[in-house]
C-alpha cells in the first residue's frame, strides 16, 4: 500500500457565523464564533499557518477617533493606552476550541495575560520591531504605542492555543470539524485612560473589530487519509486565579493534570484590574495599596511542593540576602523565565537591567507620563517596566515528562514584604502534555 503524499496547498479563509458589522464589548456582542467543517480526509490544516485576522478601531467616547497626542493639548489626557508588549492582543480574554458535538477540546483563559509574560520573556527590541509591530501590533515603547493606537490597523494574529502552536497537520474528518470560540476583553481592562497626573480621564474609550476572518493553508494529499484512532499529542494551556494577601502566603489546589511540563504566575494588585487608572495587563512585583509606581514589595522565600512535599526541588528558594542588599533575585527570576521557555533555548528577551530597574534612573514612572514627568522608556530597551513572575519547571531535562497533578495538590508558600491589607491577584499558567483520543466523531482530552 502506497503512502499518503502531499501534492499541493490550497489557501482558506472563512468568516464568523455570527456576522457583525462590527464587534465590540460596548455594544453587547463580544463573542467571534468561527466553524471550521469536516473534511474528505484529503486535505490537512497546517496549523503553523493560521491566522485571526482584523481590523481594529479605537474610539473615544464621543466615538471619533482616540487621540493620545493631548498630552500636548487640552484637556491634557491619554484617552486610550494599551499595554505596549502585547499590543492589540490585549482584546482576546478567552479561546475555546469544540468540535461539532460541542465537547471542549480546549480552551485558553486569561489569554492576554499569560502573553503578558511570554511575549516580554521570549522576545527581544529587535523582535518587536521587526515582527510583533507587525503581527500584533506591539511596539514595547508605550509612546510609539499610543501613536499607533491613533489610527485604524490591520492585524493578523497567531493564536496560542496548544492544537495550533504545536504546528500539528490537523485533520478535521478525524475530531468531527472544529468550532473557535474567541471572547474578547473588556473596554476597561484594555484601556489606561489617565489624565497627566495619573487619575482616570471622563473621556473612557472603546475598541472595535471589523473585516474579522479565520485564514490558513491546506495540504492537500493524493488520496484520503484512511481512518485512525492514533491519539493526537498537543501542548494544553490551563489558567488559575488566586489572591495573595498575606507576607506568609501558602495555596493549595488540585490542577487535574496528569503531566505539568512548567508552571508560572504574574501578579498585578487587584485594585489595579479593570481599573480605567492602570494598565491591567502589567507585571510588576508584589506591591501594598499605598506604594507608588517606584514603590514594590519584595519576595523573600519561595516553596513549590506536591502533597506537602518539596517538589520539584527539594529546597526553599531563599532570596533574604538579595533583599536585604537591594539585589536582583538571580534564582527566582532564573526559575521563573525558565518556566516558560527553557533557558538554554533563549536566543533573546526584554528583560534586561533598565526593565528590572536596577539602575536608579532618575524621574521613574514605570513607562507613563504621570505627573508632568516625561515617559521613562529607550528605544533600544523598552519601557522602564517590571517584567517579574515566579515560576517552576518539572520537566528538567525537556524530554516530555512533566509532573503528576491528577491526583496530586499543586502547593506553594510564598513569604514577601506584603502588609496584609492588600490583596494581589496571582495568575497561574501550567503547561502540560495531552493527548485527543478520536473515535469516530468523538474526541476525547485524556492525559
Amino acid at each position: 500500500m502506497s503512502k499518503v503524499r502531499p501534492i499541493s496547498i490550497t489557501k482558506a479563509v472563512i468568516y464568523p457565523i455570527n456576522s457583525q458589522q462590527e464587534y465590540t464589548y460596548l455594544k453587547g456582542n463580544p463573542i467571534i464564533n468561527f466553524q471550521l467543517a469536516p473534511q474528505n480526509g484529503q486535505r490537512l490544516i497546517d496549523t503553523k499557518t493560521l491566522r485571526l485576522n482584523f481590523k481594529i478601531k479605537y474610539y473615544s467616547a464621543d466615538n471619533t477617533y482616540v487621540n493620545n497626542d493631548r498630552r500636548y493639548g487640552t484637556p491634557v489626557e491619554y484617552t486610550a493606552q494599551v499595554n505596549p508588549r502585547i499590543g492589540n492582543s490585549t482584546v482576546i480574554d478567552l479561546v475555546r476550541l469544540r468540535n461539532y458535538k460541542n465537547e471542549i477540546i480546549e480552551e485558553v483563559r486569561h489569554y492576554s495575560r499569560s502573553l503578558a509574560s511570554v511575549y516580554s520573556i521570549t522576545n527581544s527590541m529587535a523582535d518587536y520591531r521587526n515582527k510583533l509591530s507587525t503581527t500584533d501590533g506591539a511596539t514595547a515603547l508605550q509612546l510609539a504605542q499610543n501613536r499607533a493606537t491613533n489610527s485604524c490597523r490591520s492585524m493578523s494574529l497567531k493564536l496560542r492555543c496548544g492544537l495550533f502552536l504545536n504546528e500539528t497537520k490537523l485533520d478535521l474528518n478525524q475530531i468531527g470539524g472544529l468550532k473557535l470560540d474567541i471572547m474578547l476583553s473588556a473596554d476597561s481592562m484594555v484601556f489606561n485612560s489617565t489624565k497627566i497626573d495619573g487619575t482616570a480621564t471622563n473621556n473612557q474609550g472603546y475598541y472595535g473589530l471589523s473585516d474579522v476572518c479565520l485564514s490558513w493553508n491546506y495540504i492537500n494529499l493524493d488520496s484520503p487519509l484512511p481512518p485512525s484512532n492514533q491519539p493526537i499529542n498537543y501542548p494544553q494551556y490551563a489558567s488559575y486565579t488566586q489572591i495573595i494577601n498575606s507576607s506568609n502566603d501558602s495555596k493549595s489546589m488540585n490542577l487535574n493534570l496528569q503531566s505539568v511540563n512548567g508552571a508560572f504566575q504574574n501578579f498585578i494588585l487587584s485594585s489595579r484590574i479593570n481599573n480605567w487608572a492602570f494598565d491591567s495587563y502589567e507585571t510588576p512585583k508584589l506591591k501594598n495599596a499605598t506604594d507608588t509606581e517606584r514603590e514594590n514589595q519584595r519576595v523573600l522565600e519561595v516553596s513549590h511542593m506536591r502533597n506537602a512535599m518539596k517538589y520539584p526541588l527539594k529546597y526553599t528558594i531563599n532570596q533574604r540576602r538579595q533583599v536585604a542588599n537591594d539585589a536582583f533575585e538571580a534564582h527566582l527570576h532564573r526559575n521563573f523565565v525558565n518556566s516558560i521557555i527553557s533557558f538554554n533555548k533563549l536566543n533573546s528577551s526584554l528583560v534586561s537591567s533598565y526593565s528590572q530597574g536596577l539602575w536608579n534612573y532618575a524621574n521613574y514612572n514605570g513607562g507613563y507620563a504621570l505627573g508632568g514627568l516625561a515617559v521613562k522608556s529607550n528605544v533600544e530597551k523598552g519601557d522602564f517596566k517590571k517584567i517579574w513572575g515566579i515560576g517552576v519547571k518539572y520537566d528538567a531535562l525537556n524530554r516530555g515528562i512533566g509532573g503528576e497533578f491528577k491526583n496530586s495538590f499543586f502547593q506553594e508558600r510564598i513569604e514577601s514584604t506584603l502588609n496584609g491589607s492588600s490583596p494581589n491577584t496571582a495568575f497561574l499558567f501550567c503547561q502540560s502534555n495531552q493527548q485527543l483520543l478520536t473515535q469516530g466523531s468523538n474526541v476525547r482530552p485524556i492525559q
